[in-house]
C-alpha cells in the first residue's frame, strides 16, 4: 500500500486545482498514463532550507505521487530573506509553506492568500535551554533573558 498520506493533503489540494487550461504542451506529461495530457507545472516554495518537516513534499516527488496526478511540482527551497506570502501574491509560485500567523499577517496586509492545509496540527514551538542551565519548568524562567523574533504576532 502506498503511503500517500505523507503529502496527501497537499497532493489532493494541488490535484483539485488542475484544469485542462493549466496544461502545457511540453513533455512534462510524458510517461503519465495514456500521455494524452501534459502535467500541470506548479512551484512549491518552502519556508526555510529543506529540513525534516518538508520531507513529505520530497517523498511525494521521489515516489512519483505528484506525477501520478499529472503534476510537475518544482520544490523551491526557502532561505534567509525569502518571504513566502509576497512570492505567492506576485504569482511567482503557486503554493508555499508557511505558519498560520504568516497567513493572518498577509491577509491583514490585504494579500489574497488562502491556507489550504495544516501538515502539523500542533505547532512545534518551544523554549529551549541548555541542559546545564538547571531550568526545568516555566516558573524558573523569571528574570531570564530569552531570544525570540519580536516581529512574530504570537510573541505578545
Amino acid at each position: 500500500m502506498k503511503r500517500w498520506w505523507i503529502p496527501g493533503i497537499l497532493l489532493l489540494s494541488l490535484a483539485g486545482c488542475w484544469s485542462p487550461s493549466d496544461t502545457n504542451s511540453d513533455s512534462a506529461g510524458a510517461g503519465l498514463g495514456n500521455g494524452s495530457a501534459a502535467a500541470t507545472k506548479v512551484k512549491l516554495l518552502l519556508n526555510w532550507y529543506p529540513e525534516a518537516e518538508h520531507g513529505g513534499f520530497y517523498a511525494a516527488l521521489v515516489h512519483g505521487y505528484y506525477a501520478e496526478e499529472r503534476l510537475n511540482v518544482e520544490i523551491i527551497p526557502g532561505a534567509r530573506g525569502i518571504v513566502v506570502g509576497p512570492e505567492l501574491a506576485l504569482g511567482r509560485v503557486e503554493f508555499g509553506v508557511g505558519n498560520a500567523d504568516d497567513v493572518l499577517m498577509a491577509r491583514a496586509q490585504e494579500l489574497d492568500l488562502v491556507a489550504v492545509m495544516a501538515p502539523m496540527q500542533n505547532g512545534p514551538r518551544c523554549i529551549m535551554v541548555r541542559e546545564d542551565s538547571g531550568i526545568q519548568d516555566f516558573s524558573q524562567l523569571k528574570n531570564v533573558t530569552l531570544q525570540i523574533d519580536p516581529a512574530r504576532p504570537y510573541v505578545p
